[in-house]
């Protein structure tokens, strides 16, 4: 096998699943993805297309050192602090506050949430549930300010 489709928007990648594939040389996300991997040729290295870049920030940004995925939208990080923060990622162009929400009931909490859509910005409702909830919800520059100072 050279990649494992997820068809459905919803499907929920595990971190363990998403861990053997990249061990085992399959790729692996959406149809889109596919799509994608195999006009490139890159089928069993391709990684979803849609947490892709935001994974790609946090492996290579600097503080960080050590980054676990429980989820394809769920990391664990270890600053080089010391500072431990749990990230969960919204790819929605405008999240609102059910999406926050939903995020926080189907995964438990997290201290940040991250809206990953380079095109959009998280509404004044998502901000406001996250403030709820006790966590951030920011755009990338928000969050490099974040590990930079925790």
């Amino acid at each position: 096998m050279d990649f494992l489709c997820g068809y459905r928007k919803t499907c929920v990648w595990p971190g363990d699943t998403i861990e053997y594939l990249q061990g085992a040389g399959i790729g692996w996300g959406s149809a889109g993805t596919l799509t994608s991997a195999v006009l490139d040729g890159e089928a069993n290295t391709a990684s979803h297309k849609t947490y892709f870049f935001s994974d790609r920030l946090l492996r290579q940004y600097g503080r960080v050192q050590k980054l676990i995925r429980e989820y394809d939208r769920i990391y664990r990080i270890t600053l080089k602090t010391g500072t431990m923060l749990r990230i969960g990622m919204i790819a929605d162009y405008e999240p609102n506050a059910n999406a926050v929400r939903s995020l926080w009931d189907e995964f438990g909490p997290v201290d940040i949430v991250w809206n990953i859509n380079p095109n959009g910005s998280p509404s004044p409702e998502a901000i406001d549930a996250g403030v709820e909830l006790g966590c951030e919800v920011v755009k990338w520059e928000e969050l490099k300010e974040r590990l930079r100072t925790a």
